[in-house]
């Protein structure tokens, strides 16, 4: 066991994985998952290179307090393992999600979230922080889905709605043509709070040349995509 508890300058322990900090204490009390230690009775992402950490958590006020409103002395089951993981996952995801729709309101890229001092911040300041992965599980895991949530939620808003379609047309690093489909309702309840109207990005079209043919066809795809009456527009 002497392996795992090699120390470097800041007295963490760098070979130990969550696995092993989760063996090392009673069972149900910790779990590992996807390389993260997460406290089975907050459900809260702990750093597990630190064992101080840890053991602080576990002498903290709040999960002492929710450890004892849990029924004691039975043995956890099969069933409630499955379904802590279960809402583990949930959480997670939840989480990963929530911090990428904030990067995109605030125009902020997600390799940011590669940021060191960045990610000391999440892991040590924002609840469940640590299980936000670095940018490109983000992008290969999580973005799609909050695109298309995002996405159906758009279709929601500009449904049986009076909308005025705006192009833009301009090219990428690559020389490609990129047309931009965007819309804006024409109610004044769509009013931002400065009392302007309100784009929402539609669709971006990657075109191999841009005429009245493609682009004529880039925009009726949008419109039909989004179920658009052309009446509407």
């Amino acid at each position: 066991m002497e392996k795992y508890l090699t120390k470097n300058d800041n007295h963490t322990a760098v070979k130990l994985t969550a696995a092993d900090r989760a063996r090392n204490y009673p069972k149900g009390t910790l779990h590992a998952d996807d390389g993260l230690l997460f406290c089975s009775t907050c459900n809260v992402v702990i750093d597990h290179s630190r064992k101080s950490k840890i053991d602080k958590h576990l002498e903290s006020a709040s999960h002492i307090k929710k450890a004892q409103n849990q029924s004691s002395g039975k043995q956890q089951t099969l069933k409630t393992s499955f379904e802590c993981k279960t809402t583990t996952q949930v959480e997670k995801v939840k989480v990963c999600q929530t911090w990428i729709k904030a990067c995109c309101a605030a125009n902020i890229p997600l390799h940011k979230s590669d940021n060191k001092e960045l990610r000391n911040f999440l892991q040590s300041r924002v609840s469940n922080g640590g299980a936000i992965p670095k940018c490109s599980q983000l992008r290969d895991y999580y973005l799609f889905d909050v695109y298309e949530a995002e996405k159906a939620d758009l279709k929601k808003l500009v449904k049986d709605k009076n909308v005025a379609l705006i192009v833009d047309e301009l090219s990428d690093d690559e020389g490609r043509y990129v047309l931009d489909v965007m819309a804006v309702i024409l109610d004044f309840d769509e009013l931002s709070p400065e009392g302007n109207c309100v784009t929402y990005l539609l669709d971006t079209h990657f075109l191999t040349e841009t005429n009245n043919k493609t682009v004529s066809q880039a925009i009726v795809r949008t419109v039909n995509e989004y179920d658009i009456d052309f009446d509407n527009v």
